[in-house]
């Protein structure tokens, strides 16, 4: 049965997204790359069933995973990039579709690939928010048909140009995203095409996801004045 978690630090603003596909887009609109988030018919956001697909603001949607979902991390030198030891909780935003949880691809459909004459570079130029203020590391990773591990985005080791993706004009793609410690992540990619009439275009944004912390400890902080939003708890599993 599902159980009741609780969320701090959530700005009334966002839209809560909790469980359904999304996209962390990318667009083009006056000759600007146009960074957004698209979620899709049939996503949950802020305890609704979306009937229709919705676009916001980078950081206006805010993906949502609780405590009770938490993995051990597996033990092998090819799992070091999460930033934890072997057994030690991590959280993920699954690659492939759990029905439970946010559904977190990047996607470019509305562009045309002939437009394009280079894929699109999405580097992680910037981390904070309470999760990575308390030590939390996130990382971004796909494995293959043997469960192996191929990491794109790691900032146990730091941030630098290394932490990257590509996509393609009209592409689409899911990655796993890994947090090591509750809180808010507020994740700054700058990310960079080239227009095959209008030249190199380049744009930042930051998007933010959030580990919901334990009910006891939001309690804690409750007492002292934070707001409170109720969220489900729901269960995950690492791929």
């Amino acid at each position: 049965a599902a159980s009741v978690a609780i969320s701090l630090n959530s700005a009334s603003a966002q839209a809560i997204w909790t469980a359904g596909h999304g996209d962390l887009g990318i667009g083009y609109d006056a000759g600007e790359l146009d960074p957004h988030v698209h979620i899709h018919t049939g996503a949950t956001v802020d305890t609704v069933v979306l009937g229709a697909d919705e676009e916001y603001a980078p950081g206006d949607a805010l993906p949502q995973i609780a405590f009770a979902e938490s993995l051990s991390r597996p033990a092998g030198a090819q799992w070091d990039f999460f930033g934890v030891s072997s057994g030690q909780p991590v959280w993920i935003f699954p690659a492939a579709e759990d029905p439970s949880l946010p559904f977190i691809g990047l996607g470019a459909e509305e562009l045309e690939p002939d437009d394009w004459s280079t894929p699109f570079t999405i580097t992680l130029t910037g981390l904070a928010g309470s999760g990575a203020t308390a030590g939390g590391k996130f990382s971004v990773y796909q494995t293959d048909g043997f469960g192996t591990p191929t990491v794109s985005i790691q900032t146990t080791n730091g941030i630098s140009g290394a932490d990257a993706v590509t996509l393609a004009a009209g592409g689409h793609a899911h990655y796993n995203f890994a947090f090591t410690q509750p809180g808010i992540y507020e994740a700054t990619f700058h990310i960079t095409g080239t227009h095959a009439v209008d030249g190199a275009k380049s744009a930042d944004a930051t998007y933010k996801f959030e580990v919901v912390p334990e009910p006891a400890s939001l309690a804690l902080l409750a007492l002292g004045g934070g707001a409170i939003f109720l969220r489900r708890w729901r269960k995950s599993k690492i791929v």
